[in-house]
């Protein structure tokens, strides 16, 4: 199998149970939630560097190019990308559907706790409906998975790269 499509699978495997996880808790409704997006994010970043590693190894012995890096990863992130939309939007409309209602109450919340008026809260609320529906959050997480992640694998790509010194002229 292929380092990036391997490290793309355990990715996207430990992000989904960590969701689950949130879920079978109660903490995906509560404020620790962020914790398990940070924890899904540091091993993204760790399972990105152990796919240039690997893919060094195995395909390029030892050596490794910027470009080869970055191809590797951004097929891994798109890869474990779409699989992780496709996840969300499973899990707000069957698994979790209370999630977007409860989203929707803390932004409610939050708009009272700055002073705006019921008339501007339910304006706002209305308009972020569009946005909070499963297939929105989906596509956004799906989109935003793909930019965070290109932005990671230029940066690990540019620390990792190994040029072979045989090669350069």
């Amino acid at each position: 199998m292929k380092p990036y499509l391997k490290y793309a699978l355990i990715s996207f495997g430990i992000s989904s149970v960590l969701t689950l996880i949130s879920f079978l808790t109660g903490l995906d409704k509560s404020n620790s939630s962020q914790y398990f997006g940070w924890a899904s994010l540091l091993l993204s970043i760790v399972f990105m560097v152990m796919c240039v590693k690997e893919t060094r190894i195995l395909l390029y012995s030892g050596f490794i190019t910027f470009g080869q890096a970055f191809r590797s990863l951004l097929s891994m992130v798109v890869i474990s990308s779409l699989l992780t939309g496709i996840f969300m939007y499973l899990y707000l409309k069957v698994i979790n559907p209370s999630l977007i209602e409860y989203t929707r109450e803390q932004q409610a919340l939050e708009m009272e706790k700055q002073g705006l008026s019921q008339e501007a809260i339910d304006k706002a609320l209305s308009i972020s409906e569009n946005f909070t529906s499963p297939e929105m959050m989906a596509l956004t997480g799906l989109l935003g998975g793909i930019i965070i992640g290109i932005i990671l694998a230029l940066i690990i790509s540019a620390i990792m790269k190994k040029e072979n010194p045989e090669l350069i002229v």
